[in-house]
């Protein structure tokens, strides 16, 4: 009697084990690290940032959420969130726009730093609070680089009272060696 898995997809299945556990013995003796969106690394800590504003002026951007990488770290953001509670707000519409950049200031008359590819006025809600959406390859970030999430309020969406511009990053931080 064979010990052998006989389902459809076994040998896949007992292939993908073998190339996991020859990655994991590399790993135990320091000759392989997995990308830090995959696997965090063992000495890393959990990221988690969540900021939340009232919806400002039409054509004023704001900022819902900062992060700074402590000095002698470096982190990955690997999940995001971006929502508008209160009125008036359609998805997709362009009357939010969510925005995430690295070491950019609001209203800096030359601009510096980077915008995160892909997280450029993005005119649509991204995640929930269950579940954030997530970042395939990560954001990566460096020791005291600033991670900035901000919001344009363009038009139709209730303002001020009542109304909440929600943010949020998770991912992980550990130190550079």
């Amino acid at each position: 009697m064979s010990n052998v898995a006989t389902f459809p997809g076994s040998a896949e299945m007992m292939e993908s084990g073998r190339v996991m556990n020859a990655a994991l013995e590399l790993a135990g003796r320091g000759e392989y690290q997995f990308p830090p969106w995959i696997f965090p690394p063992v000495d890393a800590r959990q990221l988690f940032v969540a900021g939340s504003v009232q919806a400002g002026a039409y054509g004023t951007q704001q900022v819902v959420l900062t992060y700074r990488v402590p000095a002698g770290f470096q982190a990955i953001v690997t999940g995001v969130v971006q929502l508008y509670e209160g009125t008036g707000f359609v998805a997709g519409l362009g009357d939010l726009l969510w925005s995430l950049d690295v070491d950019r200031q609001v209203g800096a008359v030359i601009p510096s730093g980077r915008v995160v590819e892909g997280f450029l006025n993005v005119a649509v809600p991204l995640g929930s609070y269950e579940r954030p959406w997530p970042v395939p390859a990560g954001i990566r970030l460096k020791a005291l680089e600033t991670l900035r999430y901000k919001v344009l309020p363009v038009a139709t969406v209730g303002l001020g009272a009542g109304t909440a511009l929600n943010c949020m990053i998770s991912g992980y931080v550990w130190p550079v060696k």
